[in-house]
């Protein structure tokens, strides 16, 4: 059926919301099925600029809904319905081909809308806000539910939305996420389980990325992970024995007495747990004394005696106790710099607190050692990622756990 003047007619004389809705949708209707005329598909145009201004928020809505799919569309009307408030934009936002990425990026920034609308009272127009809290998240929700998202509206999803829009966007398959983006979803949202669970089951997640989340959830997850992207063993075994050298390591903070540090050494030594990965933790987390036990303990020396061959560094004391240890030879340019790095942060006469040690920790790691660490300098590494670079420092160490331990 051809769009017929009656419409507008009524639509100036009887311009009630209900009859502007039914009208819109005709018209609306009729412009997506490819029955109008070119002329009649500017008029009709011309009738979606006036009512995208429409008070009444179901006008607009009905247009959105109806107009959402069409790449005949107006770009200005599109846009303009876009901007609107989400209960009218979210339709155009996830459906419309007629947006482009600098429009769909612009609604990620600023997503709040305003629009007049009229109450029970036609006369008394009042100003609608999209300020509340899941207002901007609906719209870009919608935007990461798109059936195709480019890296572009991925990286501005990522830097600009919540965890609800992140596990949306990990979510749909049609969604671009290279991995400076998936890293950069770990460093905003890494410790969020809806977060991790969404990027574990996602089809296609770069190595690094599901390396160094691994290290940050929990042991269900992580077999989740181990199961479901095909990870390899040795690399499995390494992640496992992290997680059960930061827990056995935790029982040195229930322990404050006498001897405590050492006391600890000789249960993990026991174990087979006195790794070079935990002789690492120990001095990255602030437990020298810890340090100072695990060699001691595998050297077969008295901390003491260990003490004081590590006050003897000038003479070498230091590496004699390293070879005492039974440690692989690879990781003594790792321990030495940990060492340096650690001893330089005690003579600090401020505190840089936990998390900040640790921080400091993992970027002296990184710089000790660029060739071996390069890849990882480019991300934006915080505390808890500990995990991750020294399961990156294990690789270079060329030994797997075995039976507990490491070879």
């Amino acid at each position: 059926m051809p769009l017929i003047q009656a419409d507008v007619e009524l639509l100036r004389r009887e311009p009630s919301p209900a009859n502007r809705t039914d009208i819109v949708r005709k018209i609306a209707g009729q412009f997506v099925d490819g029955g109008l005329s070119d002329r009649e598909r500017l008029i009709a145009g011309q009738i979606f600029r006036v009512l995208c201004t429409d008070v009444a928020v179901a006008v607009r809505r009905a247009m959105s809904e109806i107009l959402a799919k069409s790449a005949l569309v107006p770009h200005d009307v599109a846009l303009t319905l876009a901007r609107d408030l989400s209960e009218v934009a979210v339709p155009i936002l996830q459906y419309s081909p007629v947006l482009d990425d600098d429009d769909l990026i612009e609604i990620i920034r600023r997503p709040s809308g305003a629009k007049l609308f009229a109450d029970n009272e036609p006369d008394i127009l009042f100003v609608a806000h999209d300020h509340g809290p899941d207002n901007g998240e609906l719209k870009q929700t919608a935007i990461a539910r798109r059936n195709s998202v480019s890296a572009r509206i991925s990286g501005a999803l990522v830097e600009n939305g919540g965890k609800t829009v992140v596990v949306t966007l990990l979510g749909n398959r049609g969604a671009e996420i290279p991995p400076a983006i998936a890293h950069r979803i770990i460093d905003r949202f890494g410790n969020a389980e809806p977060v991790q669970s969404a990027m574990i089951e996602r089809d296609q997640v770069p190595a690094d990325a599901l390396a160094r989340m691994a290290c940050l959830v929990s042991e269900t997850l992580r077999r989740r992970m181990v199961e479901r992207h095909d990870i390899a063993p040795r690399t499995a075994a390494i992640l496992a024995q992290l997680a059960r050298e930061k827990a056995l390591i935790n029982l040195f903070d229930d322990d404050h007495g006498p001897g405590a540090a050492e006391r600890l050494a000789r249960r993990l030594h026991v174990e087979n747990a006195l790794t070079p990965t935990l002789v690492l933790r120990a001095l990255c987390i602030g437990r020298p004394a810890l340090f100072e036990a695990a060699l001691a303990v595998r050297a077969g020396l008295s901390v003491g005696e260990a003490r004081d061959l590590m006050r003897r560094d000038a003479t070498g004391g230091f590496r004699l106790l390293f070879e005492a240890s039974g440690l692989p030879a690879a990781s003594y340019r790792w321990i030495r710099s940990a060492l340096e790095a650690a001893t330089s942060l005690a003579s600090r006469t401020d505190s840089p607190g936990y998390e900040g040690r640790v921080r400091a920790m993992v970027q002296a790691l990184l710089d000790s050692e660029p060739a071996e660490l390069d890849a990882l300098r480019w991300h934006d590494l915080s505390a808890r990622d500990l995990d991750f670079v020294l399961a990156r420092i294990a690789e270079t160490i060329d030994v797997a756990p075995r039976r507990g331990g490491y070879a």
